[in-house]
């Protein structure tokens, strides 16, 4: 390989030592850029086009952390992709709330004016028209608290995983309902109030009038020793009695279980539980004592005891929206299709594949060639001169030789290695400059440290919260200034 004519044996000899070590050194420079190339790991980014469900699916399995898909759509109603569907408390859909019933009660208005206050035909008909009352409003909240939040926009700039985005509807859903059941009851709370502190009195008072004034006396209402001006929780049981004019002397028919009448409409009604209406032996037992029995012909139907417990009161229900469940249906198919991702790009560390290796060997290998034989040359030439004692004069001839021209093939071989070192030159610069992406993870950072990321990578930072709902007011103050006319006194 390295023979030139007119060679005598003393430089046959040291050409195949050359040529030998020349093989011996290509070889192994072959095996360990091989080796380095087949190991090397490295990141690398794809970009799918249009991707398709099932595509980015199959693609979040995989690489759910590298994962980028922006939205071409960032906002969209909760109504796009998703349905909510309460199921009231049975009493809210049965004959207890309905006209027919609430007339059944009151029967002869003028007639059960004779009743007094605790019997059922007296004030069942005021406990089942607050009843139905209550069930319309709950009704109405939630109808229209629900058509608020489904027009509420959900913000969504990258495509979200399917548990993700679960997770994320169904606490939004949760905050909402917890809103609406609170909204709900601050509005009986309110009313409990301004009833019981401005001590507003219903047609269940007594009136006493004196015939020799025109004075008109009103009696605050006592249940025994309870008196309700002095607390809301008076209880007196419901029943079905009979007495004197005066109702100073009366007699016990039968007690409506737990069904309570209070110091106001709404105390009482909430403390009682609807035991009796769920048996139709009780509810006929009442018939029995109303002046105008169904008897046979009774045909209001009882509650169903295997849907709800009989021992549920009324303020139970009442701090449920007057809901048994609920079901919520979000479709994580019409979200992505709204998302609508034009691209996704994900990052994944691979080693290099056997034909990229073949071909980078190929490439340098004419290089490397060139590059170990003038490398040869000049190693075995050091060596020949250091055994001859000429050490300092064989290295200055042999770098004049690499750039004296005194024949063609000297001329190519200079331009070859002039060349070379070019080449090496530019791969060098090229691999020190190129940028690399670099995957840092930073634990549990903290707010400075955060802020400092973002400056410099902007870009590329991912954040990922520990926790996905979180109230405003743990963030957020507001707080009204109002106008000084509402402030002068």
């Amino acid at each position: 390989m390295f023979k030139h004519d007119g060679s005598n044996q003393h430089q046959i000899n040291y050409q195949r030592i050359a040529t030998r070590f020349y093989l011996f050194v290509l070889l192994i420079s072959v095996i360990i850029f091989s080796f380095y190339l087949l190991l090397n790991k490295d990141l690398q980014q794809k970009t799918i086009h249009q991707p398709s469900e099932f595509q980015f699916k199959e693609l979040e399995k995989i690489y759910s952390s590298n994962l980028y898909c922006s939205c071409s759509t960032v906002s969209m109603n909760y109504s796009t992709f998703m349905t909510i569907e309460p199921y009231f408390h049975q009493v809210c859909l049965s004959d207890l709330i309905s006209d027919a019933w609430i007339n059944y009660i009151m029967g002869d208005s003028v007639l059960n004016d004779y009743f007094g206050i605790l019997d059922f035909r007296n004030s069942g008909v005021f406990q089942f028209q607050l009843l139905s009352m209550l069930c319309q409003h709950a009704q109405q909240t939630v109808n229209i608290s629900m058509k608020t939040f489904l027009q509420t926009q959900f913000l969504s700039s990258q495509v979200i995983s399917q548990n993700r985005f679960e997770t994320k509807v169904n606490s939004s859903i949760n905050d909402w309902k917890s809103e609406t059941i609170g909204q709900f009851l601050q509005t009986i709370k309110i009313f409990q109030a301004v009833s019981h502190g401005n001590q507003l009195m219903s047609d269940q008072f007594h009136y006493f009038i004196d015939a020799n004034d025109t004075k008109m006396n009103l009696e605050v209402r006592k249940y025994f020793n309870c008196s309700c001006i002095l607390s809301s929780s008076c209880l007196m049981s419901i029943g079905l009695f009979e007495g004197d004019p005066s109702w100073e002397l009366y007699m016990t028919f039968f007690i409506v279980p737990n069904f309570f009448l209070g110091c106001s409409q709404i105390e009482g009604l909430m403390k009682s539980t609807l035991e009796c209406f769920y048996n139709l032996s009780c509810m006929l037992t009442l018939d029995r004592y109303f002046d105008r029995s169904l008897g046979s012909s009774f045909y209001f139907s009882n509650l169903n005891e295997n849907l709800n417990s009989p021992n549920e009161t009324i303020e139970s229900i009442i701090n449920k929206l007057m809901i048994d469940s609920w079901t919520s249906n979000s479709s994580f198919s019409s979200y992505y299709n709204i998302c609508s991702p034009s691209s996704c790009t994900y990052e994944y560390i691979s080693r290099n594949d056997l034909f990229f290796v073949i071909t980078t060997i190929l490439g340098i290998f004419g290089g490397l060639s060139l590059g170990l034989k003038l490398l040869i040359i000049i190693i075995l030439r050091f060596i020949e001169n250091k055994i001859n004692n000429n050490f300092f004069n064989g290295f200055i001839t042999m770098i004049k030789n690499l750039f004296v021209c005194n024949t063609e093939q000297r001329l190519i071989n200079r331009l070859h290695f002039i060349f070379l070192l070019l080449i090496l030159y530019l791969l060098f610069i090229f691999s020190a400059f190129k940028p690399k992406s670099v995957t840092v993870q930073i634990k549990k950072p903290s707010l400075s440290n955060y802020k400092d990321l973002l400056k410099d990578h902007s870009y590329s930072l991912q954040c990922s919260c520990s926790q996905i709902s979180i109230p405003y007011e743990t963030f957020l103050n507001i707080e009204p200034h109002f106008h000084d006319f509402g402030l002068k006194a």
